[in-house]
């Protein structure tokens, strides 16, 4: 008899899961039938930041191959994961953001009347949903990541990115997990070592670069209402709390070598790393500004990118996979 009625649950549930996937399905073709009717595909990729969500992807492949973990389908997954919500946590914030960016962006989609408002948020929408339902074909720890994960993005372009400070250790989180999200779909203590020391590094340099994303975005911020470093404390010291971020980041990056996580490979690659970072700092507080903002968050970003390859060159086990396939 119990048997029978957990059976029965089991399939009203399944019955309903299948309900809510067909529904999903049907509205993921509405969209994009809306979406190439109306011309507004380019716009929807623009808004998604394919180059940040690429490098999030990325990321998350790295930390599973360096785990020992060379399952393709695996990485996919995580990887779609990852794409998917972080591309719908850019797109709900720039539908949030629409009448800031018209002062601060004025040439990005929504503000430049490339794309309806109301397609970009369902376009979020449909995002995030697709991707908690990849990351339940993972396990429980990883679909957890990936959802409060999801709650911080919403809340951040609502609410959190006004409180400023607060904004800035959120976003620096959700850039920092990446790595904690790939350490728990391997889910081994090798595993979340190598995320937890990276989502350290990948922390401070994200704080670094939102505070000077701040700075470059004041003037549109100023008439939200919004309370960032540079309202609230001034250009100088908003660009010394920067450096300070950058500095901290610097000064542990040789920790992933020490402590046995990465090869000798990773240190003169990261060096280079540093170099920028300390360089982007040095911009930055020499003449803070909207200019010296705008250039220190492209040089993060390509700082960012050599660290990527010295994780490369510091993993035995990645660097050996990569030439098996050469």
């Amino acid at each position: 008899m119990i048997f029978e009625l957990l059976n029965t649950i089991g399939s009203i549930i399944a019955r309903a899961m299948f309900g809510m996937i067909q529904a999903l399905v049907l509205i993921i073709i509405a969209l994009f039938a809306q979406i190439i009717e109306s011309k507004t595909f380019k716009s929807c990729v623009k808004l998604s930041r394919p180059l940040n969500t690429l490098m999030a992807a990325v990321f998350v492949a790295v930390v599973v191959l360096m785990s020992g973990l060379p399952d393709m389908t695996l990485i996919l997954v995580a990887s779609s994961v990852v794409v998917t919500i972080t591309a719908a946590g850019n797109v709900i914030n720039d539908s949030v953001d629409k009448d800031i960016d018209k002062i601060n962006k004025p040439e990005r989609p929504i503000p430049s009347r490339q794309i309806h408002e109301e397609i970009a948020l369902l376009f979020g929408i449909i995002l995030f949903i697709t991707g908690l339902l990849m990351a339940g074909m993972l396990n429980p720890i990883a679909l957890l990541i990936a959802a409060a994960n999801s709650i911080l993005l919403i809340s951040y372009a609502v609410r959190l990115k006004k409180i400023g400070f607060i904004g800035n250790l959120v976003v620096s989180y959700l850039a920092g997990s990446t790595f904690l999200f790939a350490g728990a779909v391997v889910n081994t203590p090798h595993s979340w070592s190598i995320g937890a020391v990276l989502f350290v590094c990948a922390f401070f340099v994200t704080g670094g670069r939102e505070i000077a994303k701040d700075m470059e975005d004041m003037k549109g911020d100023k008439t939200s209402g919004a309370k960032t470093l540079p309202i609230m404390l001034g250009m100088k010291k908003s660009s010394q709390i920067a450096l300070t971020f950058l500095g901290i980041v610097v000064l542990l990056s040789p920790a992933p070598y020490f402590i046995g996580l990465f090869g000798i490979g990773y240190i003169p690659v990261i060096f280079v790393a540093d170099a920028l970072f300390l360089y982007s700092g040095y911009i930055l507080t020499k003449k803070p500004g909207k200019e010296s903002a705008a250039k220190t968050q492209k040089l993060l970003k390509i700082g960012m990118l050599i660290a990527l390859a010295a994780f490369v060159a510091g993993a035995g086990k990645l660097h050996d996979w990569i030439l098996s396939l050469i």
